[in-house]
């Protein structure tokens, strides 16, 4: 595990509530996959330009329009590792805390026709009210058999929670492909209605 992973782990348990759990026990197959694509990726109903495909395409101005001004900002500083340079550079980490809603997102230094800029990447969002339309018509606030109809049987589930892992290759060389998975996690009440879920990204 890297130590960019690593903090981005951490940097998520605390901002947002991510936990991992339990031993894996289930492998999507293509159908299910694309359903879980598309709820991970799109997360909102009307969607959000950079979540889709996980671009750089999200920006500050883009999450004000959409959501208003926070209501609570945290960051931090890391280092970010390029696995292919092994160059290291600074990396800011943010959290945007809105009504119910939680933006962690990481500003990756990047140069283009030698001008250096800091992409802002979406690595988390964290929902708790049923206010937020979420892809396919899901809800905060719907009932765990809701859930499992739409999305299938999850990698993980307890009496407490339901979590589904998932993993994209993207070759980036003849022989060289980046891991990028990405994980959806519910918290649910003692009713079985899921209260909480929270989206995360990282790469390998």
């Amino acid at each position: 595990m890297s130590a960019v992973r690593l903090f981005l782990l951490v940097f998520l348990t605390v901002t947002l509530g991510v936990v991992r759990a339990g031993a894996e026990s289930y492998s999507p197959t293509p159908d299910q996959k694309g359903r879980l694509d598309q709820f991970g990726y799109d997360v909102f109903q009307a969607s959000l330009p950079g979540l889709i495909d996980q671009s750089r395409k999200v920006s500050q101005r883009m999450l004000v329009d959409r959501f208003g001004q926070p209501v609570r900002r945290a960051s931090a500083l890391g280092r970010y590792g390029d696995r292919r340079s092994g160059e290291s550079a600074a990396i800011h980490w943010t959290t945007w805390y809105f009504p119910g809603l939680a933006f962690a997102m990481s500003q990756v230094p990047a140069e283009r026709n030698g001008v250096r800029k800091a992409n802002l990447i979406v690595v988390g969002v964290s929902v708790t009210s049923p206010g937020y339309l979420l892809r396919n018509g899901l809800r905060v606030g719907e009932a765990r058999s809701r859930f499992l109809q739409v999305l299938g049987p999850p990698t993980y589930q307890d009496r407490k929670r339901l979590r589904y892992d998932v993993e994209n290759a993207a070759r980036i060389a003849p022989d060289e492909y980046e891991i990028e998975p990405y994980q959806i996690d519910m918290d649910l009440d003692a009713h079985d209605r899921v209260r909480r879920i929270v989206w995360s990204w990282w790469s390998d």
